[in-house]
């Protein structure tokens, strides 16, 4: 195939394999489909202006005539996965007046148990986030919130949040209710997972200080997009999550509190594929970290 050159096309269906150049399109009333690519496999020898969807990162790209970049951040008003989808909080849902986090789900799932002073603020940039002045929550230790939906003990769940150390205090910042259970930090180490025996190295700071993406499942675990994975552990879902333990219950109720700091979380009652929860990373990092 080659070249198509034309001022104006009427057409509900065209398929063409090469490059297509109009002044106007019409009665497309299906909807214009991109090819499809990877990083690996993107189309070169292109003309600035190309546009592909990249399905590795999930975003609609226009090469520039020397670079790939996307077009525009995630404006979705909803997440790209929504079968399982429970509870999904961000930095904009945290209500100041109402002293919780608000559930943008749909499913109501607001937060409970909030304790001591939460603060709402905006990232300038730093700790591995970028600058694009979006919204998160902060406290000490003795702030905190309990997730209002977890699927309970022993059930299947993917649970997804971005989250740092922000002070001198490094023990746990999400952890269960119930057993022994937490999700991405201990003991002074970022990176860390224990769900009744440890998934991750106890000893290893991966991460820092610095802001990073959690995808969070009974026996997998994976940190910014799969920089690290760990899996094994002791197969186990508590009966309810929070930040310093925002309740009754679990191991290390008092001792091993944190400052912290977290911007993003949501909740499945599912085992995402790697497929859907690679969609909800990819979002977390044009958000978040790009």
């Amino acid at each position: 195939m080659g070249t198509l050159n034309c001022a104006n096309i009427i057409t509900n269906n065209m398929d063409v394999n090469g490059t297509l150049e109009v002044d106007a399109l019409s009665g497309l009333n299906q909807g214009f489909q991109l090819g499809s690519f990877t990083n690996s496999n993107r189309p070169t020898g292109i003309g600035a202006g190309t546009l592909i969807w990249n399905e590795e990162e999930g975003e609609c790209q226009v090469y520039n005539g020397s670079d790939w970049v996307n077009i525009a951040k995630k404006t979705v008003t909803g997440l790209a996965v929504t079968a399982g989808l429970k509870l999904w909080y961000d930095g904009d849902s945290w209500s100041d007046s109402q002293n919780k986090w608000l559930d943008k789900s749909g499913n109501n799932n607001h937060s409970s148990n909030t304790v001591g002073s939460v603060t709402k603020a905006t990232w300038q940039g730093g700790n591995g986030g970028s600058n694009n002045n979006w919204t998160y929550i902060y406290g000490n230790t003795d702030a905190g919130v309990r997730l209002g939906y977890w699927p309970g003990v022993n059930n299947n769940y993917t649970f997804i949040h971005f989250t740092r150390y922000t002070g001198g205090s490094r023990g746990r910042i999400w952890q269960g209710t119930s057993g022994n259970w937490l999700a991405g930090h201990w003991g002074g180490g970022s990176g860390r997972f224990y769900h009744n025996g440890w998934l991750s190295s106890s000893g290893t700071n991966y991460h820092g200080d610095d802001w990073f993406i959690t995808m969070d499942q009974r026996s997998l675990v994976r940190t910014n997009r799969g920089t690290y994975t760990f899996t094994g552990g002791g197969n186990f879902s508590p009966s309810g999550v929070a930040i310093n333990n925002s309740g009754s219950g679990g191991c290390c109720n008092s001792s091993e509190r944190s400052d912290w700091a977290t911007a993003f979380v949501a909740v499945y009652d599912r085992a995402l594929s790697s497929a859907e929860y690679q969609q909800i990373e990819n979002y977390m990092y044009n958000t978040y970290l790009a």
